[in-house]
Formats: C-alpha cells, sequence, structure tokens
C-alpha cells in the first residue's frame, strides 16, 4: 500500500532549448528541453511546415505521461500581451489543452521533453523549435503504441517506473 505521494512542485519553469530538462527528477531519464519558454525568452528564427504543425497537435491532444504525473492547475502563456489564449488550441478537428501535460518525444539518442504549450507558442508567437526536435516530431510512433515506448526506450529511457520514495508505479512493459 503506497503510505504517501512524493509532490514536486515544477511550477512553469524557463530552459533554453536543447538543454538538460531536470524538473522531473523521479523519472529514469535524461530529458532534453525544448519550448520551456518565459516572458524574456528570445529563439532563433526557425521555419516549421504544416507538417510539423499538424503532427505536433496530434501528439498534444492526448499525450502520454509516466504514471503519477499529474498536472495541478494550468500554466497561461507569459508571451501573450494583454490576453493569455493558451488555455486551449483548435486546428482542424483537434484540441490540445495547453499548459496542463508535458510531452515525450523520443529524438536520435535522446528524450525532448515539451510543454503541451508549445502548439501555442508555434502558432500565436511565432516560435520555431530547433530542427532536431522538429524531425523527432514528424517521426514519433503514435502516443502510447508498442512503437512509441520502443522508440523512448532506444533514445535512452531506462526503466518505465516513476522513482517514488515509497516505491515503483509500474509503467507499460516494453518489449525491444
Amino acid at each position: 500500500m503506497l503510505k504517501y505521494i512524493q509532490v514536486v512542485e515544477v511550477c512553469h519553469v524557463t530552459v533554453a532549448d536543447l538543454q538538460p530538462f531536470r524538473g522531473f527528477p523521479f523519472l529514469d531519464v535524461a530529458l532534453t528541453a525544448t519550448g520551456w519558454l518565459g516572458a524574456s525568452s528570445r529563439w532563433l528564427d526557425v521555419d516549421v511546415s504544416e507538417a510539423f504543425f499538424e503532427r505536433l497537435v496530434e501528439l498534444s491532444t492526448d499525450p502520454w505521461q509516466p504514471g503519477g504525473m499529474m498536472a495541478m492547475g494550468s500554466h497561461s502563456c507569459e508571451l501573450c500581451r494583454f490576453v493569455s489564449e493558451s488555455g486551449s488550441l483548435r486546428y482542424k478537428d483537434r484540441e490540445v489543452r495547453a499548459g496542463n501535460r508535458n510531452l515525450f518525444i523520443p529524438g536520435d539518442g535522446l528524450v525532448y521533453v515539451a510543454p503541451t504549450t508549445l502548439a501555442h507558442y508555434v502558432a500565436a508567437h511565432g516560435y520555431g523549435p530547433p530542427l532536431s526536435f522538429q524531425q523527432a516530431v514528424l517521426a514519433c510512433p503514435p502516443m502510447r503504441s508498442v512503437p512509441y515506448f520502443q522508440a523512448l526506450k532506444k533514445s535512452g529511457w531506462r526503466s518505465f517506473q516513476v522513482k517514488l520514495d515509497a516505491g515503483h508505479v509500474n509503467l507499460p512493459s516494453v518489449q525491444d
């Protein structure tokens, strides 16, 4: 029986693209930050294709997160000037509830982590994520599929268990 749950307050964090992300110390993986923007963030002018944006929205609609991770509210966009419109984003037949979940995207030897506000940053503020992240999004298997978990494992996710002081929470079993 779980006696208590470890609460880690992450709040909104601003981290430069492609830098280590240390916001989830209870996960058994080294994460690479992308799209953790704040009011003072600056980024390179990187173009994005509609194919990338469509796939980003698709992955952000209901992203997989490790068991035990919950949002305690949502984050409003610090880049919106007067009114934050980052609560949700509609594109074609999909809706992204932004600011309360994270995207874990397998890359080439690394795992990216991005907030679901990323789609809002791209659409409303012209943010262009690094090309390596865009390529990873385009290559990412469907969320929660066996190929998705295999890709995460191949990219460096060592264990699909959340490390809690009281034990481990089991996540999906993945065969190589």
